[in-house]
């Protein structure tokens, strides 16, 4: 896949096995990196250059492209409360779809969890000790007991990993906001530029370093004519092996 489209997990792990779950996660970056390259945004032409370049252009090294991306999954940080300029719609889709994935990243502590099967547990006798037949207190108790266990981070993230692979829930999302009427009317595509940024020279870049899994296999980039990095195919090596065969020629003759 793109490079810069692939998912957290599979940046983060170059050799890792591509799942449904990593293409759903892929339309966010499509959709993201689209807007910041031909929406205006409150963000500083250095601010947003940045971003991309840590986001979606962060290098592999040793068989890893980094954690850039879920960091910024998990956390939402260097955006502004509003992102695109009047265009709060793209800003809500960006950031809902950015909380949805963000639960295969998540980290909790273990006494979340703990917490969380305690209140399960406690809001259980509460129903089955009250009975079918409440009286307004009561409800009131279990009303509470509930509204506490759906704002768990506990309990959110195990809803959120849930759906994490299904189609529907994030076509859902995206026909919510599509939906919408909030949406410009004078939308045009408009090009934004980026500050300039210093880079090897060449066509090409591969990183033939191995993972710290002791996997033999070399791991390998390549930049496409565009800009953009591809993860290569196996089949790719051989000629991706002629190419640094020829590159070495070039520099002893250099």
């Amino acid at each position: 896949g793109t490079w810069q489209f692939m998912s957290a997990h599979l940046v983060k792990n170059i050799l890792a096995v591509h799942g449904v779950e990593d293409d759903l996660e892929s339309s966010l970056y499509v959709v993201l990196w689209t807007a910041l390259m031909y929406r205006e945004s409150y963000m500083t032409i250095v601010d947003r250059t940045q971003f991309i370049v840590q986001i979606f252009d962060a290098d592999p090294l040793v068989g890893s492209g980094g954690s850039a991306k879920s960091n910024w999954l998990v956390a939402r940080t260097d955006f502004p409360q509003d992102i695109f300029v009047n265009c709060k719609q793209l800003d809500i889709l960006v950031l809902e779809l950015a909380q949805f994935f963000s639960h295969r990243y998540s980290v909790l502590p273990l006494e979340a969890h703990e917490k969380l099967v305690k209140s399960q547990l406690s809001l259980k006798e509460i129903l089955e000790e009250v009975g079918p037949v409440r009286t307004a207190a009561q409800q009131k108790i279990i009303d509470v007991a509930k509204s506490l266990l759906l704002e768990s981070p506990a309990y959110q993230k195990e809803m959120g990993m849930r759906v994490l692979h299904s189609h529907k829930a994030v076509i859902d999302i995206y026909n919510k906001h599509l939906g919408s009427s909030n949406w410009p009317d004078n939308d045009a595509a408009v090009w934004q530029k980026t500050h300039p940024l210093e880079k090897p020279s060449g066509r090409r870049l591969y990183t033939k370093s191995v993972c710290p899994s002791q996997d033999m296999t070399p791991v390998r980039v390549q930049i496409t004519p565009s800009g953009k990095k591809r993860r290569l195919a196996p089949e790719d090596d051989v000629v991706a092996s002629l190419d640094d065969g020829l590159d070495v020629l070039v520099s002893f003759g250099s």
